[in-house]
């Protein structure tokens, strides 16, 4: 048996598919090895599961040779589900009770069910923490959660609870609290509150969880059975701060009529680096949303004004200009026109870099700029608001089973690389493919030019 499995070893099984790696072990292994896969095959394919129990199977009920459980923590010992009570690993059929842990951690719903019906598992023939186990591994399933709750029984003196080693111990009742809020809709919290009496008010980290998952209707029900004791603004913000920046219009005009204006500005970030977010997107709608709704007092118009022309729309620009007028409240300064003159400058050659061409001869019209100005040759600098939209702190690791939790960073669509060459204005315009901006600014400065263009 030996030199078969060293041959077996040598043929590299993991480079075969799951299914035919399980059952060629299972055929040339002992029998503590072929409990081994079983449970493997409970998380990772259901029909190899069948197979392997049906073929293995010494008697008509199932049972099964268990794999002692020294062996069991040496092959297996990294595995979450491993942390179950001794009673469970030692019980009659504790390979299948097992399998069905490690099924309930994969999310493998089909398997869970499967082993149940075919064992004639209940809460009767099973160790009294079983159960608990189970809800304590399934992770995203809420149907299955709902599942294992009917099936063994479960009730409130089951989940108020904490169980297994440092690696599980967690009380199951916060657990099934944080992933109903994060992962269902109301009606599935309100399923969890009434099945198990559970007090909403009671479980501070529900509303991170919503909220790291923008679950908004959930994150309205929380704060509505609030006891007003918890200090969820953080977590609100943070929440906030994303929906409005990924320009989810109805979420954040939600939250905005529902929280005060005070629990929607984060202790790091002002409310007008939300509304730069916003214009540096072109996002109109959303800017006045935000405008609308929250303090502009300490907004830098400037600021405002440089975000909208790097969105690129031209009716955002107008209305920025138009509610942040840059030379009634540029402040910093003692000639608020001359430091109009020095950003427009710097705002030009940004617009023609990215092609705006509307923006650009906006720009010119509007403060008035000369020949000199656009052909001023210096290196690309861009407006200091796009480098302070800092991101909040890292929100509850939620990721699903064999996802890392990271996005990769990408760079923005239509984003020019930063050029330390000193380009000028009309330097950026006569690279463009359409040339029209470059004949426009001939014409405005009477070079005569266009025909060439």
């Amino acid at each position: 048996m030996a030199d078969a499995l060293d041959q077996l070893i040598q043929l590299e099984l993991k480079s075969l598919p799951a299914e035919i790696e399980l059952l060629v072990r299972a055929f040339a292994c002992d029998a503590e090895d072929v409990s081994a896969c079983i449970i493997e095959s409970g998380a990772r394919d259901t029909n190899v599961l069948k197979a392997l129990v049906r073929l293995f199977s010494p008697t008509s009920r199932g049972e099964l040779r268990d794999i002692p459980m020294a062996r069991l923590r040496s092959q297996f010992g990294d595995r979450e589900w491993m942390c179950c009570p001794p009673d469970i690993t030692g019980a009659e059929n504790g390979t299948a009770m097992v399998a069905m842990l490690a099924a309930c951690d994969a999310g493998n719903a089909a398997s869970t069910q499967w082993i149940a019906r075919h064992f004639g598992f209940t809460r009767a023939n099973l160790p009294a923490l079983f159960g608990t186990c189970a809800l304590h591994l399934i992770k995203a399933d809420l149907a299955l959660i709902r599942w294992v709750v009917k099936q063994f029984e479960i009730g409130s003196p089951d989940v108020f609870r904490s169980i297994g080693d440092e690696r599980m111990y967690s009380p199951v009742d916060n657990l099934l609290m944080d992933r109903f809020c994060a992962r269902g809709q109301v009606a599935d919290v309100e399923w969890l509150v009434d099945a198990f009496g559970i007090d909403p008010a009671s479980y501070c980290s529900a509303v991170e969880y919503a909220c790291a998952r923008n679950n908004l209707e959930v994150v309205l029900w929380l704060s509505d059975r609030s006891d007003g004791t918890y200090e969820g603004v953080e977590a609100i913000f943070d929440m906030f701060y994303r929906v409005c920046k990924a320009g989810m219009l109805d979420v954040t005009g939600a939250m905005l009529d529902y929280f005060d204006p005070g629990q929607l500005r984060g202790p790091d970030i002002a409310a007008g680096l939300l509304l730069n977010s916003a214009c540096g997107r072109g996002d109109l709608k959303m800017a006045e949303l935000v405008a609308g709704h929250l303090d502009m007092s300490g907004v830098d118009a400037w600021r405002v004004l440089g975000s909208a022309c790097i969105g690129g729309n031209i009716g955002l620009v107008g209305w920025a200009a138009e509610r942040f007028d840059p030379l009634v409240t540029a402040h910093m300064t003692d000639s608020p026109a001359e430091r109009a003159r020095l950003q427009a400058g710097n705002l030009l050659r940004s617009v023609c870099a990215r092609g705006h061409a509307d923006i650009a001869m906006w720009l010119i019209e509007r403060y008035s700029m000369s020949a000199a100005e656009a052909c001023e040759q210096l290196p690309l600098s861009e407006p200091a608001e796009l480098e302070e939209l800092a991101e909040p702190e890292e929100l509850p690791d939620l990721a699903e089973p064999g996802e890392s939790g990271e996005s990769e960073e990408l760079p923005a669509p239509g984003e020019p690389a930063i050029d330390a060459t000193p380009t000028s204005a009309w330097e950026y315009a006569l690279r463009l493919p359409d040339a029209r901006l470059a004949r426009w600014m001939s014409d405005r400065f009477g070079w005569g030019l266009h025909v060439f263009i």
